[in-house]
């Protein structure tokens, strides 16, 4: 559990430096990464198929389009993805954070978004709720 807090708490710092310039730290991102993988040691868990692809696509999006996407919210990603051993949950976050993105972008009226605050807003619920045994796709 350890693991997971000092993660949210570096992942919180990194959301609000992007919130505020736009750009996530390299220190940051390779700290959470670092972490998600010693807590996938620790835990003996390896990260889904669906985890992988998402990462790949994140990737070339970053690549393709660097001012849609950028390589720091790539890294973000594939950090707090690492957290997530089901395929449900990381589709529930991915899903999330691009509904959070977008309802930001709407409700502050901005043309160039920091996508590093909804991907941790978004990790956290996510995240909460499967400690708490609540999935969001219960039902469908």
């Amino acid at each position: 559990m350890i693991f997971v807090v000092l993660a949210g708490i570096l992942a919180s710092i990194a959301a609000r430096i992007d919130w505020k310039t736009r750009t996530l730290p390299n220190r940051y991102t390779f700290l959470i990464a670092s972490i998600g993988v010693l807590y996938c040691i620790a835990l003996g868990n390896t990260p889904s198929f669906l985890y992988w692809v998402m990462i790949l696509i994140h990737l070339s999006i970053s690549l393709a389009l660097p001012k849609v996407l950028g390589m720091g919210d790539s890294k973000l990603i594939l950090g707090l993805g690492l957290f997530f051993v089901s395929p449900e949950n990381v589709l529930a976050w991915m899903s999330l954070f691009y509904i959070l993105a977008c309802l930001g972008a709407l409700a502050f009226r901005q043309r160039r978004l920091a996508f590093g605050p909804y991907i941790v807003m978004a990790w956290i619920v996510v995240f909460v709720g499967d400690y708490a045994h609540v999935s969001f796709l219960d039902g469908w």
